[in-house]
């Protein structure tokens, strides 16, 4: 004997049996009232709305046919239980089975002062940033001429490669292909920079170009950078999850730029 799939038909078979006794319990409970528009007979579509069968009204029939036991008032509808509009007192609705009734319009109010407040908050919040803002930095054009230091600390980074002088950034640089090229070879453990392979012919400007792109990923939260000596070692981050498509900006929900990241030395 197949015990879970005769357990499985068991179930399906208590599923079916409950909507049978719903649609019972329905027909049972609606069939001592009339339409109230054209006298027309009724039948249950969803907990706590019933629709006439021949003008097509729908309505709550709680609040419609049910009465308080205690006053005799009609009963209304408040979050998500009856009550009598007359003493107060709560009343148990007869026209539901085991399912739960909720007033549209309480929660629909509710959702718009939710979406109210957090459109306040958002909007607070970027002008706070706008005011932290510092002003706008005029610069003036780089003149690679007056940082030896930083061509020196390349060119020991790419120690015993043929150089290649000069070597502009902008030609022929794309970042996203370095990008898509190092998160295929790094993982969990630390990788050095230079087991990553070349992707040009130029053995020295590729290093460099991935150099440059593994500053700009860690400071996008993709990556972890530790260097020991002349030595540039990478692993993923963590925190990162499954990544994220490096573009010129990061931005959060708000529009606002952030810039994450570590780099340890």
């Amino acid at each position: 004997m197949d015990i879970i799939a005769r357990a499985f038909e068991l179930e399906a078979a208590v599923k079916q049996l409950c909507r049978k006794i719903r649609q019972f319990y329905y027909q049972v409970v609606l069939s001592g009232f009339r339409c109230p528009a054209c006298d027309g007979p009724l039948v249950m579509v969803v907990d706590g709305l019933c629709q006439c069968q021949h003008c097509g009204d729908e309505f709550d029939p709680t609040l419609e046919f049910q009465q308080c036991t205690e006053c005799g008032a009609k009963a209304k509808l408040k979050v998500s239980r009856y009550f009598c509009s007359g003493c107060k007192q709560e009343i148990v609705s007869k026209f539901l089975f085991d399912g739960r009734v909720y007033d549209r319009a309480y929660f629909a109010a509710k959702m718009a002062q939710s979406r109210k407040q957090k459109e306040k908050k958002r909007q607070e919040l970027q002008q706070k940033i706008l005011q932290d803002r510092s002003g706008s930095i005029q610069t003036e054009p780089v003149d690679r001429s007056g940082i030896a230091d930083l061509l020196a600390a390349i060119d020991g980074l790419t120690q015993g490669i043929k150089p290649t002088l000069p070597l502009p950034v902008e030609e022929g640089f794309d970042l996203r292909r370095y990008q898509s090229h190092i998160q295929a070879h790094i993982d969990d453990f630390e990788v050095n920079l230079r087991e990553i392979p070349a992707i040009i012919e130029n053995p020295r400007k590729d290093l460099i170009w991935r150099f440059i792109a593994v500053i700009f990923l860690a400071h996008a939260g993709m990556v972890n950078l530790r260097q020991e000596g002349l030595e540039i070692w990478v692993t993923k981050n963590e925190t990162n999850g499954k990544g994220q498509e490096f573009s010129d900006g990061i931005e959060e929900p708000d529009g606002f730029k952030r810039s994450v990241g570590r780099i340890e030395t």
